[in-house]
Formats: structure tokens, sequence, C-alpha cells
């Protein structure tokens, strides 16, 4: 069963069909898996530094290639992921659409009317922002699989710690390892691939060089013992602007994604990206590209 499993594999990769995009091929390059099913990803850092503006892009690009995504966004509601959607699809500041939105031109509107179609018609980007613990992820997914008649599935579930699990039970090193496990066996048993999002030890701050370690994830071991990958974010700008009051450069804001483990492939791998604070995106160094079509919306029907 083994040699037929592995037969059917090989030939999937001859065909290049085997690998499981994350959404941004910059990382894709460096992989072996991507988001294999049955798999699960640790996405980590501190506050501010872009956790949830990374997994947003990345759900985003998948849902355009028509991966499902099914998003768990317990810190913050619909409306705030919706307009970050939308602000990274259409490369308009939030705060333009939101405050100042009588001050946006005609392409800009044009702009927003066609992404916010588009959004609403997408059957491949699920959010939900109700509190839940693991037993409700579980039910929601299968739910998911059912209707959509598919088992393979990108979960993401931001924050990891802010699951109600931990709201009866605590955050201790024990309580991650226990509710670690239960994600490692759903995905298994389930066949999808988590994306858990994690805070870092706030006494990176302290450190000179304040880039994240693995030993800054509470409960550590057990992390790196379920995780099949691990991606560490840093922004440097983010500590310069806190600590030094420096004016933030979007030009020069560049999100760091280290590779700080991969199973069967190479670690410490460090991926830049320029991060854009006002569309809360993120894009490749060598080009800024703008997700929207022209010639797409030019043609849009009101």
């Amino acid at each position: 069963q083994l040699t037929e499993k592995h037969d059917k594999l090989d030939e999937e990769r001859k065909k290049g069909i085997s690998f499981y995009p994350t959404g941004l091929k910059e990382l894709d390059t460096h992989l072996n898996y991507g988001f294999l099913p049955k798999g699960v990803t640790i996405v980590a850092g501190r506050p501010g530094t872009g956790k949830s503006s990374f997994i947003t892009n990345v759900s985003k690009n998948l849902s355009n290639k028509k991966i499902s995504c099914l998003v768990f966004s317990l810190e913050s509601d619909n409306m705030t992921t919706y307009d970050r959607l939308l602000s990274q699809y259409t490369q308009i500041p939030i705060f333009n659409f939101t405050k100042n939105r009588k001050f946006l031109n005609e392409i800009e509107e044009k702009r927003l009317l066609y992404e916010k179609e588009r959004l609403i018609k997408n059957p491949y980007l699920l959010i939900d922002d109700k509190p839940i613990d693991i037993k409700g992820v579980e039910t929601q997914i299968k739910i998911c699989q059912e209707k959509l008649q598919q088992e393979y599935f990108v979960v993401q579930i931001d924050l990891f710690g802010k699951l109600r699990n931990f709201l009866k039970e605590g955050h201790s090193a024990d309580v991650y390892e226990k509710y670690l496990n239960q994600i490692q066996q759903l995905s298994k048993s389930l066949g999808v691939h988590f994306i858990l999002v994690a805070q870092i030890n706030r006494l990176v701050e302290k450190r000179k060089d304040r880039r994240p370690m693995l030993s800054d994830l509470k409960g550590s071991g057990a992390w790196e013992e379920v995780a099949d990958l691990i991606l560490l974010l840093h922004r440097e700008r983010y500590y310069l602007e806190k600590y030094e009051k420096e004016d933030v450069d979007l030009e020069n804001d560049i999100l760091e994604v280290q590779i700080a483990k991969q199973r069967q492939g190479i670690d410490s791998k460090v991926v830049e990206f320029k991060f854009n604070r006002e569309t809360v995106s993120i894009q490749n160094l060598k080009n800024s590209y703008i997700e929207f079509d022209e010639e797409t919306f030019d043609s849009f029907i009101f």
C-alpha cells in the first residue's frame, strides 16, 4: 500500500502538482511541501509586526487560486477583516475608504466596487469571527467540507490562544501542549492544513537583536513537536517607531519571514517582503504589483 501511494505521489511530482502553495511565491521557493494536507503551520510574532496582515494576504492569494480557506478571526470581527482584504485587493489605504470616502476619485470608487463584488462572490474564502473552541472548529470544518464537497482546506486560527479552551484553562505550557496535540490530530483526521497564529514572548523586545527565536514561544517544545512549518515574523521599522520614535518610511518597511522550522527541509532561511502599513499588504521586494486588473474592472457593468 505504501509503495502504491508513493508511486502515485511520484507521478504527481513529475507533473508539478504535489506542492501545496502558500500563496506567496517568494516563500514557496524555499519550501519542500508548502501547506500540505494533514499538516500544521505556526505563524508567530510580536503584536504589531504584521501577523494578521500576513495571513490575510495568504488567504486572499490562495482563494484567488481557488484553494479554499476557512478563517477563524478571533482577534477582530468580520468587518475589520473585510476592510483589510478590501484594502489589500484595491491597494487603497483603509483610512481613505473608511474615514475619507468622499475624497476618493472615480477610478478608486470603481476599483472598490469591483473588488467588493469579487469578495462577496468568492466561494473559496470563508470567515468566522464568533468565539469558538476546538470542538466548534471541527464542526465548522466538517460543515464547509460537506458544503463544498471537498476535503482539503487551509484553516487559519488567529489567535490560537484566543480559543475558548484557553479562557477556561489558562495559557500554561501544559495547556498549549494539550490543545496543540488536539489540533494535530484534527488535521490528520480531517485532511486539512492548519495555520495557527501565536504571540511571541514580550522579552524579545529587551534584546538588542529583537528578531524572534523559537524559544520565545511559550511552551516552545510543544510548538516545535507539532508543527510541520514555523514562520517567525519581524519588522524592524515597527520597533524603530515604537522605541526610537522614527516616522515609518513605507518604502523601507520590510517584513522578514524566517523559516524557523521546516519538516524535512532547510531551516533558518529569511524571506523579505515589502510591508505597506496603510493597506496592510505585503509585496515582493523586486516589484510592487497591484492585485486588480484595470482592463477587467474597466469593463465592469454598474
